[in-house]
């Protein structure tokens, strides 16, 4: 059987989704509906050979998870209408037929493109402030969040050597 591969560019995920490509529909909400169980912290793991798909399963999951918080979670602010995905996803039965229990942010890190960066966290936690932001550019502050983030790793129950906490908060108030 021969694989087709097609790259998780933001157009061909939202086409996959609203014509349900790779017949994923009931993949991605049965996933989605196993996220609202959990409770408490968890760790994901997908598995599959190179080019099975799970890089597009994911941003399609971040692209539902995104419309249906901003749809059922409504925000005069930051409406449903104005995600670029929108007129794609409007009109799906599934993405439209599922309820959340929780609001959702979904981060989507490349690692591959952050392959070469020195600091590996502070990639991280520039793409997780850059998303924060233009979610919520109106409320949030930027240096906030890099403080709160700053705080929340001064209490993880593990030390990662070579990472100077002072250095990094630098680099996010002056990126900010």
């Amino acid at each position: 059987m021969k694989k087709y591969v097609q790259e998780a560019t933001d157009i061909n995920v939202w086409t996959s989704l609203k014509e349900d490509t790779f017949d994923r529909g009931k993949d991605i909400r049965e996933f989605i509906e196993g996220l609202e169980l959990l409770e408490g912290t968890a760790c994901i793991s997908l598995d599959a050979k190179w080019g099975d798909g799970k890089t597009f399963f994911v941003r399609q999951v971040e692209e539902v998870l995104k419309y249906v918080t901003l749809k059922q979670w409504k925000n005069s602010e930051n409406p449903v209408e104005k995600l670029p995905s929108y007129e794609f996803l409007q009109n799906n039965s599934m993405v439209n037929s599922l309820e959340l229990r929780r609001s959702y942010l979904p981060i989507y890190y490349n690692a591959w493109m952050y392959d070469n960066h020195s600091d590996p966290l502070m990639s991280l936690l520039l793409v997780m402030t850059k998303i924060c932001k233009g979610v919520y550019n109106t409320k949030i502050n930027s240096e906030k969040i890099s403080s709160k983030l700053l705080s929340a790793m001064t209490h993880l129950p593990f030390e990662i050597k070579g990472v100077n906490l002072a250095s990094i908060a630098d680099k996010l108030y002056c990126n900010s």
